[in-house]
């Protein structure tokens, strides 16, 4: 199964979201902006992965695709 990535990310933490190929969320979680957590959270689905889009309004670069 395919899965899809987002991460809206705010100033300390962001809203990771992981949906199937027929749009169903499989993963919704407020985390800390801590890449270390993030991986951890989303290890279990690594192999399903195609990507992850990031967006950022932050740094003022709009969406980004990982």
């Amino acid at each position: 199964m395919k899965l899809y990535g987002a991460i809206d990310l705010h100033s300390n933490n962001n809203v990771t979201v992981l949906i199937d190929e027929q749009d169903k969320v499989v993963y919704e979680k407020r985390l800390p902006n801590d890449l270390g957590v993030i991986a951890q959270q989303l290890a279990a689905y690594q192999s399903s992965l195609e990507g992850i889009v990031v967006e950022s309004r932050t740094t003022g670069t709009g969406w980004s695709t990982v």
